[in-house]
């Protein structure tokens, strides 16, 4: 790893911080706007029934099945998707975390199930093989939430935390959120990290 450069900033002024973006509410009548996710509910890439996302209290922010553009499209034209959380009503679709962006690429068809025993499961195709979607969840969580602030939280039966997106960054700080050592962004070849001692912001490239 070579080392770029070292910046002294507080993380309030950090330049992967990206702002709230201020964007029309949605009505309270939309209905794919849901206060709490419970148990049972399901996202989908393909079913009629079933959303490809979950929305935030105010219609902004959704977390699910995004679609990549065509740029990374199959040569057959399929969709691409990732799951992530990302600004829905922004002309840019701005994807501000992701779960498998290093990982591998989704198509149809693709499922989430917030199963009746409190695991969120990705359901893959073809194949439909199960795994966990969030293998560091400690416990069982009883329902979870999309934010306003771009948080997906899971909570336990007491409404506990139990996890948050926030914990686990993938490219991007969001307005309010905490760069935690010994937690890097990473970026295609570049690696931003905060020093544990002093603070110190440092950005690597692979060599």
């Amino acid at each position: 790893m070579k080392l770029l450069r070292s910046i002294e900033l507080t993380l309030s002024s950090l330049l992967f911080v990206i702002p709230l973006l201020v964007v029309e509410s949605s009505s309270a009548s939309d209905p794919l706007v849901s206060s709490n996710i419970t148990r049972g509910s399901s996202l989908s890439t393909s079913s009629s029934d079933s959303s490809p996302y979950w929305l935030s209290p105010s219609g902004n922010i959704a977390f699910g099945f995004y679609r990549l553009p065509c740029t990374r499209c199959l040569p057959n034209g399929s969709d691409r998707y990732v799951v992530g959380i990302w600004f829905v009503k922004s002309s840019q679709q701005t994807l501000v975390w992701s779960t498998n962006r290093n990982d591998f690429l989704l198509h149809k068809p693709s499922s989430i199930i917030f199963t009746d025993e409190g695991k969120l499961m990705l359901r893959i195709m073809p194949g439909n093989k199960e795994k966990p979607l969030l293998p560091d969840v400690p416990e069982a969580a009883s329902y979870a939430k999309m934010h306003d602030d771009g948080n997906l939280v899971l909570y336990g039966s007491s409404s506990q935390i139990m996890w948050e997106s926030f914990d686990y960054p993938s490219d991007t700080i969001l307005g309010g959120q905490k760069l935690r050592p010994g937690i890097d962004l990473i970026s295609g070849n570049y690696r931003l990290s905060l020093d544990q001692t002093d603070g110190s912001v440092a950005i690597y490239k692979k060599s």
